[in-house]
């Protein structure tokens, strides 16, 4: 996107300059500054439609869509104003099971877990819509999903806090 974006300022500058230079020797009155704004939010806007905010690294996805592969650095997860789909069904568990926490703002998301694997899924909701593949949904406040045997193996409790989102939790064979 930095092609184009060298592009859209170079020709923003000129078209600027042109207008200027029209204005003090020509006497034409184009209005500048609302023409300025004008061609800004036109260029904003067409590169939020082409992808062009979206940002994306292992642990956090921002104007995006796909899937969130977990890695051992990153104890926490994020998608913000993005879908993405974060797959605990292949995660190692081993003596050092920790926590984890997983964030969605402004966006959709998808948990997959599988009842294979002890994981306990702690969610808060606030203006969300959760659903659990026990048929459960929540809204607003906390819920607690186990999947697999949690009681014991150390399972790995993964902190779920969903806002002004869509989230789905999902058991994969």
């Amino acid at each position: 996107m930095k092609f184009t974006n060298d592009y859209f300022w170079g020709v923003l500058l000129v078209a600027l300059g042109a207008v200027i230079i029209l204005k003090n020797y020509f006497h034409i009155n184009i209005p500048v500054v609302r023409t300025l704004f004008a061609c800004i939010f036109i260029y904003i806007g067409i590169t939020t439609l082409f992808g062009g905010f979206a940002s994306r690294s292992n642990d956090m996805m921002l104007f995006d869509e796909g899937n969130i592969e977990l890695t051992e650095s990153s104890p926490e997860y994020s998608i913000l104003f993005s879908m993405g789909t974060v797959d605990l069904s292949n995660l190692k568990i081993n003596n050092n099971a920790g926590n984890m926490k997983i964030n969605v703002i402004f966006g959709s998301g998808e948990i997959k877990v599988s009842p294979k694997s002890p994981v306990i899924l702690k969610v808060n909701s606030a203006f969300a819509s959760s659903s659990f593949p026990d048929g459960s949904s929540l809204i607003f406040g906390d819920h607690t999903y186990k999947a697999g045997n949690s009681t014991g193996n150390n399972p790995v409790t993964v902190e779920v806090s969903a806002v002004f989102s869509r989230l789905k939790v999902t058991e994969i064979p």
